[in-house]
């Protein structure tokens, strides 16, 4: 089985702007301390120890703000290293994270976000193309299902063709049957 990253909202989308609303979203997730699971891919697990693009200063990436990846996919918080990150400069912990607007600070959401969007809805990402290959596979069976229908229909059109012609043979036989009987009963 394929490991998976467990992604949890910690802070209410409130005040976010829309694009950070959009990201929440696509990743399904609806409310403070929901959680969700995405497939861990090298993608996802390279953003951790990215650095967040126009970002200055000793804490530039997740690592470096003690946000880690584990073996499991799931990153974990090192309570130490963030408590240092907020005690010497708070603002850093904004500027690795999220974009900051007018500024050409792009945080590491940013990143995370639009490599999201590529795996979930790019050209070759592996949900869509699932997709696709389910619905052209429903096709191919609803078609299949057609022609099988056809089939029984004229399957029993045959059989009706062949009950009407054995019920009027038997209707023959037992005309001819009761006339033979007659004869003989005059007799």
């Amino acid at each position: 089985m394929a490991a998976t990253l467990t992604i949890t909202q910690v802070k209410s989308a409130n005040g976010t702007n829309s694009r950070q609303r959009d990201t929440l979203r696509s990743l399904g997730l609806r409310k403070i301390g929901h959680s969700v699971e995405r497939p861990d891919s090298p993608q996802l697990r390279g953003m951790v120890h990215a650095e967040a693009t126009g970002v200055g200063g000793s804490y530039t990436t997740l690592a470096s703000i003690g946000i880690s990846s584990q073996s499991d996919g799931t990153l974990k918080i090192d309570d130490k290293i963030m408590s240092k990150v907020l005690a010497d400069d708070p603002e850093a912990l904004a500027r690795v994270l999220v974009e900051e607007p007018g500024s050409p600070s792009k945080g590491v959401f940013s990143q995370f976000d639009a490599s999201l969007k590529e795996l979930l809805t790019g050209k070759d990402a592996p949900i869509g193309l699932r997709i696709n290959s389910i619905a052209a596979r429903v096709k191919q069976m609803t078609a299949q299902m057609d022609r099988m229908e056809l089939q029984m229909d004229s399957y029993e059109q045959n059989l009706s063709k062949q009950f009407t012609a054995m019920e009027a043979a038997m209707a023959k036989l037992q005309a001819q049957g009761n006339q033979m009987s007659s004869i003989m009963s005059s007799m």
